[in-house]
């Protein structure tokens, strides 16, 4: 994040900002301001899968990916090893801490596959993405890429923000459950919604397509199920949203 973070592993607070003083003439995305656009799109963008990451990246006109490898406990192995299976092997610095990826021949490939059209479209889609912010109850996203998740209190609300002049269909999926083996309710409301399930703590998944109009709109989450407790953490945690994905329909 930007502006303050805490080191990560070995990658202390804005090192990413040295690439910037190896060329005049290259774009980076490090030194997006939290919370502002910018930083919102790229927190999506990184929960995606590989692949498609990959390909919104590519879509979306960048050229390559920049590995710090300080950042990882694995000195980046595990990320290196699922981008090579799409890109290749990286270019390595001479001290061994950052890997480069590049996506050119990548982007090549897939405009190959993709019409100028839907690639158009596309790319309007992936620059100007409907816009998510976890608001009231809703904690920060915990986890991995691949599995993650975000606990709530007894009520949440998520905004969805449609910047484009024009409605936009969307898919949303996710897994709701609690902490315990009984029944809870749960209700969704917003939009085209008003939902009412059953859950609990096996997974239950949930997949609405919907509509969002041109500007801000909500969808409201409210759950009686118990509070789990758990030692030494302050939060009210009632239910968790899993492995969120939206997916807008480009056609």
């Amino acid at each position: 994040p930007f502006l303050g973070s805490p080191p990560i592993n070995q990658m202390q607070d804005s090192d990413h900002f040295k690439a910037y003083l190896l060329s005049r003439t290259l774009r980076w995305s490090y030194g997006a301001i939290k919370d502002r656009p910018a930083d919102l799109w790229q927190r999506q963008v990184v929960t995606l899968p590989v692949e498609r990451f990959i390909e919104e990246l590519c879509v979306a006109g960048f050229s390559g990916i920049l590995i710090n490898r300080t950042g990882y406990a694995d000195h980046g192995a595990a990320i290196e090893a699922q981008l090579s299976s799409f890109l290749g092997p990286p270019l390595a610095s001479d001290d061994d801490k950052l890997s480069f990826f590049s996506l050119l021949d990548y982007k090549t490939k897939l405009k190959g596959q993709i019409p100028d059209v839907l690639w158009q479209k596309r790319e309007d889609s992936i620059l100007h993405p409907i816009k998510l912010i976890w608001e009231d109850g809703f904690s920060n996203l915990e986890g991995t890429p691949e599995n993650n998740w975000r606990w709530c209190s007894s009520q949440g609300r998520l905004q969805i923000r449609n910047d484009q002049p024009r409605a936009r269909e969307i898919v949303i999926e996710m897994e709701l459950s609690t902490g315990y083996g009984e029944a809870s309710d749960i209700w969704i409301n917003g939009l085209s919604l008003n939902d009412h399930l059953r859950i609990n703590a096996d997974e239950t998944r949930y997949v609405r397509r919907i509509v969002v109009p041109p500007g801000t709109h909500y969808l409201e989450f409210s759950c009686n199920a118990p509070l789990v407790r758990a030692p030494r953490d302050a939060r009210d945690l009632v239910f968790k949203a899993g492995n969120f994905k939206l997916t807008e329909i480009v056609q």
